[in-house]
């Protein structure tokens, strides 16, 4: 099978994702042990090449102008598909160690980005079809059908060889961080039953303190207060920098004084800001949303996250 190399397009959001992998390598893994592995994904890749080519083709590129998306977020999903096809013929054309990878190690690495890539691309169709009503629209339905194959094939494959994949970082914080008010919510009603302090959250600074707790049991370089570089003649800090995976979160504490059209204006001007942060490659903006005052906290996290190329997560908590 010969794979088209014309690869130059990946998105950015692919680009970033693609920076979060973690994978378990054993310290015998050969190119021996490696053989199933390689020999599966040779095959899967093979066997589905045709099919994927044939979505991208029916896709068509990134609609603008007057005409425009023909529904939102035609273009995101339309660089999902392409994501998956050029980073197959970009990246696994040639499966042989060292031919096409210098060490197992590499190969490991590749193909663990690549699945943990196809992974968060397919959880953010979910979300995207689900705007829709679950239309299914075609491009959405074989985007997502693509992404999810991909994920499971590598991680059967990985399997074969003995090679255990972890999701990626973003993932596991995103997770870690909407427990929160749950967690919150459980210390204030457990403290105040045995009448003694508690940590009961009511501005942003309490927000942090609980964060800072919680993020050291999952990550072990979670940095504070790191320095963020000057924007429109201000600067500040970085509330939480996650090391190594370069990982920067941003918390908000939202109330009637604070309201979701002064959260987006900040983080508007937060964002353009962690752009030029040269150890941040993905801002999550973490919003305490347990009074309800945002009145719409889906459409913020659209506005948001739609404007930002993949560099952006919201999380409105409540």
């Amino acid at each position: 099978m010969q794979w088209d190399a014309n690869s130059d397009f990946l998105s950015e959001n692919s680009r970033i994702l693609t920076k979060y992998v973690t994978a378990r390598k054993s310290m015998t893994t050969t190119v021996e042990t490696l053989k199933p592995t390689l020999k599966y994904l040779r095959q899967f890749l093979d066997t589905h090449h045709k099919t994927y080519r044939v979505a991208m083709t029916e896709a068509g590129g990134a609609r603008y102008g007057r005409d425009g998306e023909p529904y939102a977020n035609f273009n995101e999903v339309v660089g999902y598909i392409r994501d998956i096809v050029l980073n197959a013929e970009t990246n696994f054309s040639n499966l042989r160690i060292p031919d096409g990878f210098p060490t197992p190690a590499r190969f490991i690495d590749e193909a663990t980005a690549f699945r943990n890539m196809a992974d968060m691309h397919a959880a953010k169709l979910l979300k995207i079809n689900k705007g829709h009503g679950d239309a299914w629209f075609d491009e959405v339905e074989n985007a997502y059908t693509m992404c999810t194959e991909v994920r499971d094939a590598i991680d059967h494959a990985l399997e074969l060889g003995n090679v255990s994949v972890t999701e990626p970082a973003l993932k596991r914080l995103v997770r870690l961080v909407e427990r929160l008010p749950e967690v919150s919510r459980n210390l204030v009603k457990e403290r105040r039953h045995e009448k003694r302090d508690t940590l009961d959250v009511r501005d942003e600074y309490d927000v942090q303190d609980l964060m800072r707790a919680f993020l050291h049991l999952e990550f072990d370089d979670v940095r504070a207060e790191e320095y963020c570089p000057s924007y429109a003649a201000t600067s500040s800090r970085v509330d939480f920098l996650i090391w190594p995976e370069k990982i920067a979160v941003e918390v908000k504490y939202a109330k009637k004084s604070h309201s979701q059209r002064k959260i987006a204006d900040e983080l508007i001007v937060d964002i353009a800001r962690y752009q030029k942060h040269q150890d941040a490659n993905h801002l999550v903006c973490v919003i305490w949303n347990t009074e309800h005052t945002l009145h719409n906290p889906v459409a913020l996290k659209s506005d948001i996250e739609s404007g930002s190329n993949g560099f952006v997560t919201v999380l409105a908590l409540d």
